[in-house]
């Protein structure tokens, strides 16, 4: 352990170039959006990289970048983003359950994948360090047992009680909430008991129905290519380090451990210069700009017709101008202070001086950038993590809600006119 904590904190102050395998199987754009930030600073630093990914890289060509894609990308069929846009909050349990299938189904594809395969059969490797992001993945830890090298794991959520557990600490549940909850250490006991109740269900159901069938992925995909094939609940306790997208900001304290780090808000970079139409656009706004979007899986353009009615009604009626993430650029009925985008440079916008209002369905990712850069958000969380980063940004004063399905003309405009 002594020597892979070395060799960690060697990587990130540069004596020698180290020979690094990356993998990243859970196919989420932002998932994606987060990890490369760490790998562009690897290979700032000059190290070498073989990256396996469902999106490829952009930017400039590195030559110590070598990149392997999966592909093709596996297709959220089960997960639409229309559905997502007419269902109500779901249970704290089924929340958990969503996670637990589409990470064994993701990471299943990812097994099969022709490319993926060959490092499985891979008898010669001169890797130095295996990086993978820990998004209920848990099978491809089985890449640094069968490379005999430093495992590091990233995870794009907040700090969580099985990583905790991993890493062998034990976290009390009258303080500190199952990531899935949005509650703080001053639980009330109604809250205490629904978080011991769900951290019991994760802890029984993890361990009787998610690992095992993990396992069976271990199994199935390492058997003949290892000497002996370890319990996924093994490979998980040979973690040399674990770097976990929480802040003290947005998060409340909890108990940590050595091997166990917060990382929240490292993806987010100095802002570069805009686009000129961008800049241009921000700029001929007197009374600021409101920036909206809903990450980088939801579509802006499958919003149900009555909800999207209201939005463009109301934004036609503001002082300030409007950027929005929409992936239909030729929208009709378009007001003329609304400009709408495929894609935008989220980070950047989010750093101009100009934008006064952030909306935002609530991801990870994006309530913390909008953390950083000081901007009041306005959240219309959906599913997922959503509802419980937006509660935890809501007590700490840095933003405010909406319910996506039933927010009125009413309740919008007045958000919308008097940010906080």
């Amino acid at each position: 352990m002594k020597l892979h904590i070395v060799l960690i904190a060697q990587l990130l102050t540069l004596t020698s170039a180290y020979n690094i395998l990356v993998m990243v199987p859970f196919p989420g754009l932002s998932h994606w959006l987060f990890m490369v930030r760490f790998i562009d600073e690897l290979l700032e630093r000059g190290h070498h990289l073989t990256v396996v990914t469902s999106h490829p890289r952009e930017g400039a060509m590195n030559e110590n970048y070598t990149e392997v894609l999966i592909n093709p990308i596996y297709d959220f069929q089960s997960f639409n983003s229309k559905d997502i846009f007419r269902t109500s909050r779901q249970s704290d349990f089924a929340n958990l359950k969503l996670f637990w299938t589409h990470g064994l189904e993701t990471t299943e594809y990812a097994l099969k994948d022709k490319e993926v395969k060959k490092f499985i059969s891979m008898k010669n490797h001169s890797f130095d360090c295996f990086i993978m992001e820990q998004f209920f993945s848990e099978a491809f830890l089985m890449f640094g047992h069968k490379f005999n090298i430093p495992t590091i794991t990233l995870s794009i959520l907040p700090n969580s009680h099985h990583l905790d557990n991993i890493m062998g600490l034990s976290t009390p549940w009258s303080f500190t909430p199952h990531f899935i909850l949005p509650y703080d250490d001053k639980m009330s006991f109604k809250e205490k008991t629904h978080n011991a109740i769900l951290s019991l269900y994760d802890v029984f159901f993890r361990n009787i129905r998610y690992l095992p069938k993990m396992q069976k992925l271990v199994e199935e995909h390492f058997k003949g290519h290892v000497e002996k094939v370890p319990l996924v609940s093994t490979l998980e306790k040979k973690v040399s380090l674990v770097l976990v997208n929480s802040h003290r900001a947005t998060d409340g304290p909890r108990p940590t451990i050595s091997g166990l780090v917060n990382i929240g808000g490292a993806h987010i970079k100095q802002p570069q210069s805009l686009p000129t139409d961008f800049e241009e656009f921000i700029k001929s706004a007197e009374h600021g700009v409101i920036y909206f979007s809903l990450g980088a899986f939801l579509k802006s353009s499958e919003i149900p017709k009555d909800r999207l009615e209201i939005m463009l009604k109301i934004f036609g009626k503001l002082k300030q101008k409007v950027l929005w993430k929409f992936e239909d650029e030729k929208m009709k009925g378009l007001p003329k202070n609304v400009m709408v985008k495929k894609w935008m440079p989220q980070n950047d916008i989010l750093a101009h001086k100009k934008v006064a209002l952030f909306i935002t369905h609530g991801g990870r990712g994006g309530v913390l950038e909008g953390a950083y850069w000081g901007k009041p958000m306005l959240c219309l969380p959906l599913f997922g993590d959503q509802h419980t980063n937006v509660e935890r940004i809501k007590r700490k004063g840095l933003g405010f809600t909406l319910d996506f399905l039933t927010f009125t003309e009413t309740e919008l405009v007045p958000q919308l006119t008097f940010p906080p």
